[in-house]
């Protein structure tokens, strides 16, 4: 990454001119430590990685490609009797992307590769993947295709954080490379002579395309279409630009909403077909991890949030002033620090929110301080829009539990359901103070409530999406 790339990456987000120009200086020189870090690293692979090489023929590309083209561009396969879409348990095929593959038949699978570059280990293959979880310290082998060559490398397996004792865990498979190697194939296996039975296109940073992109967790048995379009829709007045589906199985009316943002240029949906369910909430950590690094240097910053929760801005109207607002704090608090760091993740404290009867007190208190007309109030009253009449909240729920994040993927190693474990070199988090923004979670009715109508700021700016949405969908969702 060049000075000026990691500049653009970065130095854009701070608002106070002063912290500018101190975090530009940093950057640069952190920039060109890293440029010299990765040389170095090239000079010492050799004793870093064990290779082993292997001259194939050249495969035949172009009859793959358009296979996995067509695999997945079709992202529902079947229909279930009780009426709810599932992505199906197609076969394997070369050179496709996100669909999980066996490892020789061990208990084990691969779902998606990415380059990266990690300061400390020099540049590495990533593979997303599940695995049963044990404590053998099974060696795992990378067969890496670079121009019709294939190369053996041997690396490593992490476990992902969130699996909760299950029998199965989201797992990263690492393997560094030799730096002067750009390869476009890679294949994972427990032995270095065992022929794979996997094989994944990698994937490398993209142009920037956006300021936010919002990731959702599996959809499993998900039926709640109307959720979905108020989510969406409020989540794109906040500033989101694009959204990730993981769909494992979603009823016939969310597989429509899904195709309508789909068509709109807005959501992309990325086949689930778990090929074990004893895993965590269907997956959910792996989902999210391979959906942070799929943006990385596309969108500037992620969402990480449920279909039930939003990330509400309590005195700025956009997620861009509030990153902003949050940034700055975290500077003032770090000023006099020996070692400075700098922002990766945001994380935000949650409530539960629950609904106040139109007509009753605390609704025509709500009404004195919100300005809305008549038909605004019609609508969200007769289509019981969740986080528009869901004012009642309960008590704030502190970090640790039941947070979520606004994060750079760049800087992420590993992300987290509710926060990150593992931030990239000097990235690090902070809590946002809960009077600039906190996750509204519309789910569980709390003990103790107040009055809380800060999503209703954000009516005026949601009203056309939405009106939109149900006009085009309100066979769908009524």
């Amino acid at each position: 990454m060049t000075p000026r790339r990691l500049e653009a990456v970065l130095g854009r987000s701070f608002a106070a001119p002063r912290s500018r120009l101190v975090m530009k200086m940093i950057l640069l020189a952190g920039a060109w430590a890293v440029l010299l870090g990765y040389v170095l690293s090239s000079g010492f692979s050799g004793y870093l990685q064990k290779l082993v090489v292997i001259q194939v023929e050249p495969h035949n590309l172009s009859a793959q490609d358009d296979r996995s083209d067509a695999l997945y561009a079709r992202t529902h396969s079947a229909t279930t009797g009780d009426g709810l879409t599932d992505t199906g348990q197609e076969r394997p095929t070369p050179f496709f992307d996100a669909n999980f593959q066996p490892i020789n038949g061990l208990d084990a699978w691969v779902y998606s590769a990415h380059f990266d570059y990690v300061y400390e280990e020099g540049p590495l293959i990533r593979i997303f993947g599940l695995a049963k979880a044990t404590r053998e310290r099974r060696r795992i082998y990378c067969h890496v295709t670079d121009s019709g060559k294939v190369t053996v490398i041997q690396g490593r397996k992490e476990w992902l954080k969130d699996s909760h004792g299950k029998m199965y865990g989201a797992v990263n498979f690492k393997c560094v490379i030799d730096i002067k190697t750009k390869p476009s194939l890679v294949s994972v296996t427990f032995n270095a002579t065992h022929p794979p039975t996997n094989q994944l296109l990698i994937h490398y940073p993209q142009r920037a395309e956006r300021n936010f992109s919002v990731c959702f967790p599996a959809l499993h048995n998900f039926t709640q279409a109307k959720r979905l379009v108020e989510t969406i829709d409020i989540s794109r007045a906040l500033g989101a630009d694009h959204f990730f589906v993981y769909n494992h199985s979603v009823s016939n009316a969310t597989d429509a909403v899904l195709r309508r943002y789909q068509k709109l240029g807005l959501l992309t949906v990325m086949p689930w077909p778990l090929p074990n369910l004893d895993v965590w909430y269907y997956g959910q950590n792996l989902a999210i991890n391979d959906c942070v690094y799929r943006n990385r240097f596309v969108s500037r910053f992620v969402v990480i949030q449920d279909t039930d929760e939003l990330i509400v801005p309590h005195r700025h109207e956009t997620w861009m002033e509030l990153v902003y607002a949050a940034e700055n704090e975290f500077l003032i608090k770090s000023l006099g620090e020996p070692y400075k760091k700098f922002v990766g993740s945001f994380t935000f404290e949650s409530a539960f929110y629950y609904g106040a009867p139109p007509g009753g007190r605390a609704w025509a208190l709500i009404k004195k301080n919100v300005s809305m007309t008549r038909a605004e109030e019609a609508f969200i009253v007769n289509n019981s829009v969740v986080p528009f009449v869901h004012t009642q909240r309960g008590n704030i729920i502190r970090f640790r539990s039941r947070v979520k994040t606004i994060v750079r993927p760049e800087f992420i190693n590993n992300a987290g359901i509710h926060f990150t474990h593992a931030h990239k070199g000097s990235a690090t988090h902070t809590v946002v103070d809960n009077d600039l923004g906190l996750v509204h979670h519309y789910k569980a009715r709390p003990n103790t409530t107040v009055t809380d109508s800060s999503a209703l700021r954000f009516l005026r700016a949601a009203m056309p999406l939405l009106l939109s949405s149900y006009k085009e969908l309100e066979d769908v969702i009524k």
